[in-house]
This record gives structure tokens, C-alpha cells and sequence, in this order.
């Protein structure tokens, strides 16, 4: 290397010794580490939380239905008529739309109007309206019937009357 002089391009290059590169890099290699454990860790705990609060809500459920298995004696009637007649997603829509403590009491279903009148029996202050909510969310039911009408009747007694979309 003739006609340059090393030692000063040494000395107008600023770099740092390399101890101190090292240990920059060995504590930004700890760092991400770190982060990476701390996130994994995040991760791991939402999924747990969600696990246990299914298997809350399950437990709810079935406590739910033991304490009155007149009523899942009723939902189950109802499914199994619901496999032989042809409005099943409404009626099964039904069964799994009835709040805890509801009873449904009769469905009926008339050809020639296409509507289906159900009568059920529940708490009060849950009212027809918020099953008649829930109904609608319902993509089974949603995808066949329409809530038309929501009346309160005697006592803690409601009815919900629906109709077929593709006849409405």
C-alpha cells in the first residue's frame, strides 16, 4: 500500500473500541430476548383467561339447565320435533335463543300465513323484547324468519311472532 498512510485513516475513522461494541450488542441481544419472553408470556396469559372463561360459561350452563331440567327436558322435545317438521332452524333458533329460567310453552306454525307464533313463559324484566334481539342475531333464524311482532301477555307469559322472509 504505498503512498498511504494507515495509521491516519485510523484516527479519522470514529469508531468505538470494540469491548464496548460487544457489550452493546450482547445487551441489545438480551433486550430483545426480554421483549420477545415478555410477549410470549402477554400471549399466553389471554389465551388462559379465554380458556377459563369458557369453561365458566359452560359450567354456568349446565348449572343453568340442571336447576331446571324441566326446561332442557322441553328443549330437547323441542329439537327432536324440530328434526321432522320443515321450519327446524326456526324452532331450533328458538330452543338455543331462550334465556335460563325461560320456558317455551307452544310453537306454532301456520302454512298459509308462513309465520310462527311462539309462546314462552320467563322473567319479566328480560322481557320478549331482548329475546326477540337475540333472535335476530341468530344466523339460523336470521337466515329464514323475521321477527314481526312482540307481545306481552298475562303474567310473565310472552309471545313472538315471526314469518318467513322469502313469503313476507
Amino acid at each position: 500500500m504505498r503512498g498511504y498512510d494507515l495509521d491516519f485513516l485510523r484516527s479519522i475513522t470514529v469508531l468505538p473500541p470494540r469491548r464496548i461494541v460487544q457489550s452493546a450488542t450482547v445487551w441489545m441481544l438480551a433486550a430483545g430476548l426480554l421483549l420477545a419472553a415478555g410477549e410470549w408470556r402477554l400471549r399466553r396469559d389471554a389465551e388462559s383467561r379465554r380458556e377459563a372463561d369458557r369453561i365458566r360459561l359452560e359450567e354456568r350452563e349446565r348449572e343453568a339447565r340442571k336447576a331446571d331440567p324441566q326446561a332442557e327436558a322441553l328443549r330437547e322435545a323441542v329439537r327432536a320435533r324440530a328434526e321432522r317438521v320443515p321450519w327446524r332452524p326456526a324452532l331450533v333458533a328458538l330452543a338455543n335463543a331462550l334465556p335460563p329460567g325461560h320456558r317455551l310453552l307452544r310453537a306454532e306454525y301456520d302454512q298459509g300465513s308462513g309465520s310462527l307464533r311462539i309462546e314462552a313463559e320467563g322473567d319479566a324484566r328480560v322481557g320478549a323484547r331482548d329475546f326477540a334481539e337475540k333472535l335476530s342475531a341468530e344466523a339460523a333464524f336470521a337466515a329464514n324468519f323475521s321477527v314481526t311482532a312482540v307481545e306481552a301477555g298475562r303474567g310473565t307469559d310472552y309471545v313472538v311472532v315471526c314469518v318467513r322472509r322469502d313469503r313476507s
